[in-house]
């Protein structure tokens, strides 16, 4: 005798409608990391993924008028939450490795959702060397090591450079005296400092264009790169962040002037404001590339 069922929820999937969600017909894939091991100050980052998911189902429009589309026609895949190793960030960041590199293997672009910043890594991790980070975020994480670690949210950015991969940080407004001397003359690192944009925003949005224009990018947003007025919720908030349509300028340039192969959202802690805020940002971008 089997059990009906009938009257059981359907796994989480990020908009929460019943079309467009099969893997085989997706163009993204939605991948949940609930990992926030290496967090010295603020955890619950771990929370945040299932809590983007939830929020996705209150977008209340799903059409874009400057598009004049409905972006999760595209196709929206969401996996399970990844069984991450608590204290392990190196198991860790191998299990989101070999995740993603099966998702690009099928063609689909891989969005991640934190957690914390560190998980960026793994992913970068199963990807060709000539694809480029480029990471929004308040802090440059380009120390070498942190609380006796190689590998966290305080350093993975240096291990990326080191790596060799290109990387270009943007809204950066919090860097360590040895961060910002490790940074100069650095060939395959490009900082554009938050008070660049405050100068000129437009002319330092056409210095981040000249780096990117044409290549293949993984993007990567860290929430503690708008303003804490935005997003309260987050483990290390700094003053003077982005407004949100400075935000979404960014990534709406980068997007366009760029070939976007995967992102992530990472560092919220779900406080009812940053995984609605998230969601609409997700959403957006899908709805770009």
């Amino acid at each position: 005798m089997g059990i009906k069922f009938l009257y059981f929820k359907p796994p989480l999937n990020f908009l929460g409608i019943d079309s467009f969600n099969k893997l085989e017909e997706s163009k993204f894939v939605v991948i949940p990391v609930p990992f926030d091991s290496t967090e010295s100050y603020k955890s619950g980052q771990r929370e945040a993924p299932l809590a983007i998911i939830k929020a996705s189902y209150h977008i209340d429009s799903l059409f874009d008028p400057r598009t004049g589309e409905e972006a999760y026609k595209k196709g929206i895949y969401t996996t399970p939450e990844i069984e991450v190793v608590r204290g392990d960030v190196e198991k860790t960041l191998k299990r989101i490795e070999e995740v993603v590199k099966e998702v690009v293997s099928l063609n689909k672009i891989p969005i991640l959702l934190g957690g914390e910043h560190t998980i960026s890594l793994g992913a970068l991790r199963a990807l060709s060397k000539d694809v480029c980070f480029v990471s929004l975020d308040a802090h440059a994480d380009l120390r070498d090591e942190l609380e006796g670690s190689k590998v966290n949210y305080g350093t993975f950015v240096r291990r990326i450079v080191e790596e060799g991969r290109k990387v270009v940080e943007i809204g950066v407004r919090s860097i360590s005296k040895d961060e910002f001397e490790f940074s100069q003359g650095v060939e395959n690192l490009k900082i554009f400092y938050k008070w660049d944009f405050n100068e000129d925003f437009t002319s330092t949005l056409k210095k981040v264009i000249e780096e990117i224009q044409g290549k293949k990018v993984y993007l990567s947003i860290d929430f503690d790169v708008l303003d804490p007025s935005l997003a309260k919720s987050v483990a290390h908030p700094e003053p003077d962040g982005f407004s949100w349509n400075e935000l979404i300028r960014i990534l709406n340039t980068v997007a366009s002037t760029s070939k976007i192969v995967g992102f992530d959202v990472v560092e919220i802690i779900p406080d009812g404001l940053g995984e609605e805020l998230a969601a609409k940002l997700i959403y957006k971008l899908i709805s770009w590339i």
